[in-house]
């Protein structure tokens, strides 16, 4: 068995890996426990710090940041197998069949989707050891679809698009540095997600009795979550010489339903990240990424259809991620632009759901 399957086996898979990670981290801090003060080393690691961005600004300074990030999706797997439209429309069953005009399968089938993000965050340094953050952006959201003709058969009845954008919901943390040493550092994320963007978003739909209305799009089209959800995130990160090493874990736990009834599943992410520096202002690295996302808890009564996305218990997911990327910091990092580019190595979905393609993120700092 490959290591990605063994990782996406079961649910268990992050647990794996996160505690791969863990003690992966423990041995190198081991390697490096009770060094002896070096102040040229301090301020070789202080530089590498701040160009890699693993910190805020110091102390009563602050940086403002801009993200892009553009994420594709396209085709549907079921756990780790594909699955056609036509498979789709024609085995897959609808959970709301006992509904008046509902189908008994899921005759509406997404065949692509397109996410664009931008954000825009401030940065302001308290202390050395502490920082705080803020961002919000505005989301941009496509998916396009296949309408199948009646309760049953094979017949395309046609295609539509739906669309949303707006607001996205605003972060605000507080990153704290709880171990510094020259070689390596351990830094610690607390912060809230406030319910900034829209849930009630509404457009045209393509009905597999060939009508065309305005109806409340399912949950991956909405531009939040409606909760109030916690922030959690820790990094472990060094230096040796040129090369660079991080161990990362983020999570976005819900903390209570929205005003529609329900609440997104929570969110893990794992990273383990190796860096190479070039050249003084340009470092390559690679990094490994697994994200896991749980099902829908509770249901939007607003969101009933003949499609998969309307699903709430089709909405989990485990993704294994491998990304290459650059950073760019001239003027001894207190600017930064950064390229990073994403695809699976292995997903398995509770679906059938739509996988994702690759994802693209732009990133630019400035210090101010």
């Amino acid at each position: 068995m490959s290591a990605s399957a063994f990782l996406l086996s079961s649910r268990g898979g992050m647990g794996r890996l996160l505690a791969g990670l863990l003690l992966s981290a423990a041995a190198l801090q081991t390697a490096y426990a009770a060094p002896k003060h070096d102040a040229a080393a301090e301020h070789k690691a202080a530089q590498s710090r701040h160009s890699s961005g693993a910190h805020g600004p110091h102390g009563g300074g602050a940086m403002l940041t801009y993200r892009f990030m553009r994420m594709s999706m396209a085709g549907s797997l079921n756990g780790q197998r594909r699955q056609s439209s036509t498979a789709i429309a024609t085995t897959e069953l609808n959970p709301f069949s006992d509904q008046p005009m509902q189908p008994p399968t899921l005759r509406v089938v997404p065949r692509s989707m397109t996410v664009d993000m931008h954000g825009f965050g401030l940065m302001y340094a308290l202390t050395e050891r502490v920082s705080l953050a803020a961002m919000t952006g505005f989301v941009e959201k496509t998916m396009d679809h296949v309408t199948f003709s009646g309760p049953t058969g094979d017949v395309v009845l046609g295609r539509f698009t739906t669309n949303t954008s707006g607001v996205a919901d605003t972060r605000v943390s507080a990153l704290i540095q709880l171990v510094s040493r020259p070689a390596w550092r351990i830094q610690a994320r607390l912060g809230l997600s406030l319910p900034t963007a829209s849930i009630d978003e509404r457009d045209e739909v393509l009905t597999p009795a060939g009508a065309r209305r305005q109806s409340q799009l399912p949950y991956p089209m909405q531009l939040g979550s409606g909760t109030v959800d916690a922030l959690l995130g820790l990094t472990f990160a060094g230096d040796l010489g040129a090369l660079g090493w991080e161990s990362q874990w983020q999570s976005v736990v819900r903390l209570g339903e929205n005003d529609a009834g329900y609440a997104l599943g929570d969110e893990h992410e794992v990273s383990a990240t190796l860096s190479y520096r070039l050249t003084d202002p340009l470092k390559l690295h690679a990094r490994l990424r697994y994200f896991d996302r749980g099902n829908v808890d509770g249901a939007d009564p607003r969101i009933q259809a003949p499609v998969q996305t309307a699903d709430p218990q089709r909405q989990g997911a485990e993704r294994l991620d491998f990304g290459l990327g650059l950073a760019w910091s001239p003027s001894g990092g207190r600017r930064q632009v950064t390229l990073e580019a994403y695809r699976p190595v292995q997903q398995n979905l509770d679906g059938p759901q739509l996988e994702t393609d690759w994802s693209l993120a732009l990133g630019v700092r400035v210090g101010l």
